[in-house]
């Protein structure tokens, strides 16, 4: 299948993802939504020279777990919000370890207490209730 193809079949499914979301048509959330991701999905998987293999696998991972996500995250009769944030921390996970693969940043043992300070930091600020304005 050629890129062309599935690029065109993610936008179109997107399209009428959001044209079923708009219109509060549930069949159709559950097919559009979770076909426009497995368009991108395949996409990722049929690349021909990637950077490397892991890198690829790592990045076709966090798709998947993304595609999970988002399918926990459709209109269902039981609350699955949990499990698709769940599947999201983890793609987001895996996104990293495949986005920082090819570097050295994280070698250096130095270069963890100040991102482990930064996340605190984000952490603790979005933490705080916002209510003092009022």
């Amino acid at each position: 299948m050629n890129k062309a193809i599935l690029t065109a079949g993610m936008i179109v499914c997107t399209l009428l993802h959001m044209k079923a979301e708009y219109g509060n048509i549930v069949i159709l959330i559950h097919i559009f939504k979770p076909l426009s991701v497995i368009c991108v999905l395949a996409m990722a998987v049929l690349v021909k020279q990637p950077e490397s293999a892991k890198y690829k696998n790592l990045v076709v991972g966090g798709l998947f777990l993304s595609l999970v996500g988002d399918s926990f995250l459709m209109p269902w009769p039981e609350n699955m919000f949990i499990f698709g944030l769940a599947s999201f921390l983890l793609a987001h996970v895996v996104y990293i370890v495949a986005f920082m693969s090819g570097t050295k940043l994280l070698t250096a043992k130095w270069t963890f207490v100040p991102m482990l300070v930064f996340g605190s930091i984000i952490f603790y600020i979005s933490s705080v209730p916002f209510n003092f304005l009022e």
